[in-house]
Formats: structure tokens, C-alpha cells, sequence
């Protein structure tokens, strides 16, 4: 029995030593491991369990050399310590071979039906495919930005990740309607990013985005364009080689992940809603959430809230005129618009500012509506979706020039700031709050009266011209901002109508002239000496501090008197508080004193834990909501009762009590928010989130590049949103929806074939090909030109961008390969120019 014993403990010596021989092995391989960023968790993990094992096993030696009835201890544990090395080492293969997602080269899949007599079965995709994702450089006013997009099945492309909780995300809190950061807010549940807050507000979330460009397949190519770009670098093109070449391969290593479908029961629910035709899904008008409704009733709604009112819409003919000077065969008012407001620009400004004005494939804007889920009785407040719409763009543009104008002394453009410096002002013992609300001010607002005010205030001492090195007349700018900002086309239940007075609506001009016209009547109050003591306005909602009640209707008389088209309303404090853009002010004596402020329709739905989204948005969302309720507090117990409603929202939210807790504690005892400025360039890089360990890596692989090359390299984190996949979709008609296509076209008299994009209409484009190599063709291989028509042209591909069509563009000219396209390979992106 000894000799037994002392073989046994043989044995286990032996044993120790293997397990030392195999953790120099494993200590070894970590440093060839570590190199993958992939592998890094599990080598870690691997390292982790050796010692484990080799510290168990020597202290199980121990016990059996010291209590000799640990025998059958020691072989029953080494073999359950066996068992989990086994179990360990299949997880551990399975994970391996979930990180090895290959390539998916557009060769390899399958996509559509044959097109243009062409089959497209390469191409063929389906809803649970990995997304694929293009890759290039685009450049913008802020420099240049390197972007991403995903490509593949569903109608977005690719199987990006849905975001989860409220209405695609909501809204975070804040001023008017308790938004995120500051005044205005900002979303808190978008998915690309930006600002954690600060003083100016900034928003937690929203698209970081850009322009969808390049080419993710074979070589990652990309391409360059746009109005400006920026330098950097140096100019060292050692550098700029090493930017691109590296953004390169980070961008081929990051596709070449496979993205995580969404659940089964989440698309399969999604496909149930998108299937049903009598019901509409969408967010309120204030806060965030989620509304179904009948469709019936929606529509009955949004019609009475906007086109049932013939003195501002009125319906529109889209058919051509039956007169003997008929239009051209491919009409619509909307091509009319287009063609009279390119004339006027090119009339009025300088050439290359004028082109970049002038509408190109616009398309028709869209009518919808968000219940008023506030009020009492449920109504729709009417918006018009006018991104892309033919005078879109120039209505941008003047917004961005004229806004210094609509701002006074009187105006809040930051809501934190206003509720410290209401705290400092002093009040006396019968003094009130009131406020005063504009009723409907953006469809009420004298759109001529105002631009005229406007162009006056603009041409005070010349400063439009001197300000922005232009040489326009009065008459020039009044004919801009009216083409810019009334009669509006929009679609609504298949019915084409025009707005035919006030703003219209989703104008990017729509509040700069509510402010100009505001900023007027409270120049005429200045004027005649009748401003309040304190006085603010945030859009249309006015705060004042009055010196009794006879005072406060006294004033809403004359504010009433003032133009016979606006309307105010006025709510008196009660129990010495009123609430006011998201804060609630409370007379303690002779002083103010602010806190947070939520509706009682506030449902509390910010962006879920669970949502397919970069970590740090969801960490960012914390923070704006702490920082905001900090600044918004005027005493310590204000501050504490805040965050113990959001350690109780953020809980609901699916977020750990531990990093609540940890990012609360870290804003309670700072002093000032972070407020860090950066003076090197900055190059934000626009991806499609795929899952959390893709993210890290890349952060940590543009980080180390950002310190290469002296640019703060930022990745910025896209995913798709339900309420996309849900919205109720319009039908267009063909002739406007068809731009911003990649097409095919096909010979009938032989196999001849071409692939080409437009961002036009594809009919205008269509015309020009009589001069391209298409016209050739028809011209030297048949002898005649005017064998070119409509029906020889396909649209293969409805796009976004002008950079979704060329990267779709370059797919299909890989796949087809047509005879008559003289370039044959992807567009190579540029970082520099």
C-alpha cells in the first residue's frame, strides 16, 4: 500500500510539472496571440484558467501527501477538473470560429432576379445574411470624413442591428419638451454620436453619419468628392499613405466580422406589423414612446390638421395641361419648380454657389403627422418631410446665413444658462410668474410680412453683402427666401397639394422667421417702454416675472393687440412654481429656485440597454441626463431626488445599478463639467455598429493610428432603427421616384449592355446618353441614333446618396461586366486631397 502511495504522489509531482511545462506554453502563445485583437479576451481567458488549474492541482497534491484519505477526493475532483477542460476547450473552439468571418465577396452571394436580361443570382441576398459594409472617404465643410455603409439583404441593406426601447431611442430630456442636452435637447437614443452634453446641450445620440461611400468588397476601394475637404497631415504624403493604407485595413478586418442577426421573435414580429395595413406606428409630437392608431383615424386626423383648411392648401393637377403649347411629354409641377428656381439662382448668385444650390432629383415631399398625446383631446400636428425637396438646400443655406438675424437680447438659446441666470435675478414679495404661449405661431406667421422685415434688417449698413462677399439687391433676396420658404409640393393619400400660405412646413426656414417676426413685435414692446422687467422667450413659449396679476392680463392684452394674426395664451404659477422648457421654477421668498421638469405624459423611454448600439452612447446618455439634472438643480435635495428618478428609469431601462451609481457619484463630486477642447484636426469615420468587441478593436486601432499621424481619428457608430422599417410609406409617382438609381441599359438589336448611376431623374439622364457611349453604339453599330428609347433602360438599385450609387454602381459593373462601360474597377479612396 505505501509503494502504491508514494507511486501515486509520483504521479501528481509529474502532474505539477506538466502543468508548469504548460503555462510557459500558454504564457507563450499569449504573446503571439495578444497580436489578434480578435483572440486578446480569449487568451486572457485561457491564461486565467492555466493558473487555475496548476494552483488547484498543487494544493490538491498538498492534501492528499498530507491526509492520506484524500485519495478519492483527488481522483474525483481532477476528473470533474478534466471534464471542464474539455467543456472549456469546445466553447472556446466555437468562439474561434465565430470570429472567423471571412470576406463575403459580391461573387459569392446571390441577389435579385435577372435584370436587363442579365442574371443577377451573384447578387441574390437574404434577411439573415451578414451585413456587408463599403468603405471610402467623402469630404464636407468640417473637413474630411471617412465613411462606411452596409450593403445586402432587406431594404436598407445588409442585416444591420436594431435598437430597442421607446420609439427608436426618444428623447432624453431637456428644454421644451425635455429633451437631452441643453436647449433643444437632443436625441438620447439616436445611434452615431456626438457631445455627452455640457452647457450648450449636445446630443447623446443622432447619427454621427455622413455619406455612404466606397467599396467594401475585394480591396475596400472608396472615393473621394464633395464641396470641400481638408488638408492634413502635414502634407507629408508618407503620412497620408499610412492614414489610408491603415483606415484600410481596419475597415477589410471590420467587415470581415459577422454581425449578429436580430432576434428571431423581434424580425418576426417586425414583418407581422409591416404586413398590416390598417394600423399606423409612430412616436408622439412631445417625449418619446410609441403610438398605434388606427389608420382611418390618423388620416382623418392629419387632414384635419392641415389640408382640410382651402385657404392655405389647396389641391394640385399633376396631369399634363391639354393647350396647343403642351409641356414636354415627361411632366410634373414638380420638374416646373425645379427648372424655374435653377433659372433664378443662376440669375441672381455667382455660378459655382448657384450650381451647388440648384436642385438635382429632387424628390416630393411627404405629409405625416404625430399625435398630440399630451392634450387632452387627441389631435395631429402636421409635418412635412422636406429633405431633398427641390428647395431644400437653398432654404439650408439662407437659414445658415440670416440666423444671427433672429436672435435679440431677449432670446433663450441655451437652457441651462437660462436657469442659472434666473436664479440670480432678484424678485420681490408680490411679484408672479407668468408665461405666455403663441398659439399655432409657425402656420400663423406673415411669411411676406416677415421676409420683408427680414431683407431690411439684412441690408442694414449692407452687412448681408459685406458679411458674405455677395452682391445682391433687396428684390434678389426677397425672391430667394419667398421661393425658399412658400408654396411647398407635397404627396398625401396619392393626392399631389400645395401650400399656399404661411411657412411651409419642415422648412429649415420655419423657425428663423417665427424668431424674426417674435424678435419684431418685441422690438415694438421695447420701443413703446412696455417689456417686463424680466422677460424670455424660448421660440414661442415667453417667461416674465410680473409685479401683480391686474399686470400680467394687463400685458397679455397688448401682446394680443399686437398683429391680428398672432394669439397668445398666458398660465399664472401655481403654488409659486410653473413649469418652463423643461424646468420647473418655484418662488422661495425672494429668490428662484429651479428643478428638473417632467410632464405628466412623460413615458421615460430613453434608449434601452439591450439596443444594438455603441456602449459609450449608452454611457453618454447617463451622463447628459446627470450633468443636465445637476445644472438644472438649484439646491443639493433637488439634485439628489433627480437622480434617484433616474437610478429608477435607467433600472427599467435595463441598465446596471453599478455604472448609474458609478457615473452619478463621478458627476456629484466634480465641480465643472468636462469641457475639453481639442485643437488637432479631427476625422470622424462613420460605421455601421456591428457588435461591442468590433468596436473596442477599432476604437483601439484609430486610436493608435490618431497618435501616428496627429489627427484625432473618431469613430462614429450607426445602427437602424425600427420606426424606419415601420413608417407609413408613400407611393410616388415613377417619373420623380426614379433618382438617385443605378440602371442598366440593353441593346434590342444585340447583347451590347451599360451600368451607369444618376442622381438626376433617370429620364433626363436618359436623354443625355445620346451623346455618350450608348449613342455611339446605336449610331456606329446600327446607324441610328434615334433607336434609343425608355423602355431599354432598368433601374437596378434605388439609393440614398450619390455615393451609395457609386458604390452600387461599381457592384454591378463587376458583376455584369458590360461591353459599352469604359472603367471596370471600384473608385479608390482618397484621404487627402
Amino acid at each position: 500500500m505505501k509503494a502504491a502511495v508514494a507511486a501515486i504522489i509520483r504521479l501528481g509531482y509529474v502532474n505539477i510539472a506538466f502543468k508548469v511545462i504548460s503555462l510557459l506554453v500558454n504564457l507563450m502563445l499569449l504573446g503571439s496571440i495578444v497580436l489578434c485583437d480578435n483572440c486578446k479576451r480569449l487568451a486572457y481567458t485561457w491564461l486565467v484558467w492555466s493558473m487555475f488549474e496548476f494552483f488547484f492541482n498543487f494544493g490538491v497534491i498538498l492534501f492528499f501527501v498530507l491526509v492520506w484519505n484524500g485519495f478519492a477526493v483527488f481522483l474525483l475532483i481532477k476528473g470533474i477538473v478534466w471534464l471542464l477542460s474539455i467543456y472549456l476547450i469546445v466553447v472556446v473552439y466555437s468562439y474561434i470560429e465565430d470570429l472567423r468571418a471571412h470576406p463575403i465577396r459580391p461573387g459569392n452571394s446571390e441577389q435579385q432576379e435577372p435584370r436587363c436580361g442579365i442574371s443577377m443570382a451573384k447578387f441574390k441576398s437574404n434577411s439573415h445574411c451578414p451585413s456587408r459594409t463599403s468603405a471610402g472617404f467623402s469630404s464636407s465643410s468640417n473637413g474630411w470624413k471617412w465613411t462606411t455603409s452596409t450593403w445586402g439583404g432587406g431594404p436598407v441593406g445588409g442585416c444591420k442591428g436594431y435598437s430597442v426601447g421607446g420609439s427608436g431611442g426618444g428623447d432624453g430630456g431637456g428644454s421644451g419638451d425635455g429633451e437631452c442636452g441643453g436647449s433643444g435637447g437632443g436625441d438620447g437614443g439616436g445611434s452615431g454620436g456626438a457631445n455627452c452634453g455640457g452647457s450648450g446641450g449636445g446630443d447623446c445620440g443622432g447619427s454621427g453619419g455622413g455619406d455612404c461611400g466606397g467599396y467594401g468588397g475585394g480591396d475596400c476601394g472608396g472615393f473621394g468628392g464633395g464641396d470641400s475637404g481638408g488638408g492634413g497631415c502635414g502634407g507629408d504624403p508618407n503620412l497620408k499613405e499610412l492614414a489610408a493604407s491603415t483606415l484600410r485595413s481596419i475597415a477589410l478586418n471590420y467587415i470581415q466580422r459577422k454581425s449578429p442577426n436580430p432576434p428571431k421573435a423581434l424580425v418576426k414580429a417586425l414583418n407581422l406589423l409591416k404586413e398590416r395595413d390598417d394600423i399606423v406606428i409612430t412616436r408622439p409630437d412631445k417625449g418619446s414612446g410609441t403610438v398605434v392608431m388606427d389608420k382611418e383615424e390618423y388620416l382623418r386626423l392629419l387632414r384635419q390638421a392641415s389640408i382640410a383648411d382651402t385657404s392655405k392648401f389647396t389641391s394640385i393637377d399633376p396631369n399634363r395641361p391639354k393647350t396647343r403649347g403642351r409641356p414636354p411629354k415627361h411632366f410634373h409641377p414638380l420638374l416646373q419648380k425645379e427648372k424655374e428656381l435653377k433659372a433664378v439662382l443662376h440669375q441672381v448668385l455667382p455660378e459655382k454657389l448657384a450650381e451647388s444650390l440648384s436642385p438635382k432629383g429632387s424628390r416630393l415631399a411627404h405629409l405625416y403627422g404625430l399625435p398630440k398625446t399630451h392634450k387632452p383631446t387627441l389631435s395631429m400636428r402636421p409635418i412635412l418631410s422636406a429633405s431633398g425637396t427641390y428647395n431644400y438646400k437653398l432654404a439650408k443655406w439662407l437659414e445658415e446665413k440670416l440666423k444671427p438675424l433672429s436672435m435679440n437680447e431677449y432670446t433663450i438659446d441655451d437652457a441651462l444658462v437660462f436657469s442659472k441666470e434666473i436664479r440670480e435675478h432678484p424678485v420681490l414679495e408680490g411679484d408672479i410668474l407668468a408665461s405666455y404661449d403663441v398659439t399655432s405661431l409657425f402656420t400663423n406667421v406673415p411669411v411676406q410680412e416677415t421676409i420683408n422685415i427680414l431683407v431690411e434688417k439684412a441690408f442694414t449698413d449692407n452687412w448681408f453683402n459685406s458679411t458674405y462677399d455677395l452682391n445682391l439687391q433687396k428684390d434678389q433676396l426677397t425672391q430667394l427666401l419667398r421661393m425658399a420658404s412658400t408654396d411647398q409640393l407635397f404627396q398625401f393619400d396619392g393626392q399631389l397639394y400645395e401650400q399656399c400660405e404661411g411657412v411651409a412646413m419642415g422648412s429649415p426656414l420655419g423657425p428663423l422667421l417665427a424668431n424674426v417676426f417674435m424678435c419684431h413685435l418685441e422690438e415694438r414692446l421695447s420701443n413703446d417702454d412696455l417689456i417686463p422687467s424680466y422677460y424670455k422667450r424660448y421660440v414661442d413659449d415667453t417667461l416674465a416675472i410680473m409685479p401683480g396679476l391686474d399686470v400680467a392680463v394687463s400685458f397679455l392684452n397688448v401682446l394680443n393687440g399686437l398683429h391680428p394674426s398672432i394669439h397668445f395664451t398666458m398660465e399664472l404659477s401655481n403654488n409659486d412654481s410653473i413649469p418652463f422648457i423643461g424646468t420647473l421654477i418655484t418662488k422661495n421668498g425672494n429668490k428662484l429656485e429651479t428643478q428638473v421638469y417632467r410632464k405628466p405624459t412623460n413615458t421615460g423611454l430613453l434608449l434601452h440597454f439591450q439596443s444594438h448600439t455603441d456602449l459609450r452612447y449608452k454611457k453618454c446618455l447617463i451622463k447628459t441626463m446627470v450633468h443636465r439634472a445637476k445644472e438644472l438643480s438649484s439646491t443639493h435635495q433637488a439634485f439628489v431626488d433627480e437622480c434617484r428618478h433616474l437610478k429608477s428609469m435607467f433600472h427599467r431601462l435595463g441598465y446596471p445599478s453599478s455604472l448609474v451609481n458609478f457615473i452619478i457619484d463621478k458627476c456629484d463630486y466634480s465641480s465643472t463639467p468636462d469641457t475639453k477642447t481639442k485643437s488637432v484636426e479631427t476625422l470622424r469615420v462613420s460605421i455601421p455598429f456591428k457588435d461591442q468587441i468590433s468596436v473596442n478593436i477599432a476604437k483601439r486601432q484609430m486610436r493608435d493610428l490618431s497618435s501616428k499621424i496627429g489627427i484625432d481619428v473618431q469613430p462614429v457608430y450607426t445602427s437602424k432603427k425600427l420606426e424606419q422599417d415601420l413608417k407609413l410609406k408613400e407611393i410616388k409617382p415613377r417619373i420623380l421616384n426614379q433618382h438617385s438609381v443605378v440602371y442598366c441599359f440593353k441593346c434590342d438589336l444585340c447583347d451590347s449592355n451599360y451600368v451607369g448611376y444618376t442622381t438626376r431623374h433617370l429620364f433626363q439622364r436618359i436623354a443625355d446618353h445620346r451623346y455618350s457611349a450608348i449613342g455611339r453604339h446605336l449610331r456606329d453599330a446600327h446607324g441610328n441614333i434615334d433607336l434609343l428609347n425608355e423602355s431599354q433602360f432598368r433601374m437596378l438599385k434605388k439609393c440614398g446618396t450619390k455615393w451609395d450609387c457609386l458604390v452600387y454602381e461599381m457592384l454591378y459593373i463587376r458583376t455584369i461586366r458590360p461591353n459599352l462601360n469604359t472603367q471596370s474597377d471600384s473608385i479608390r479612396a482618397k484621404l487627402f486631397v
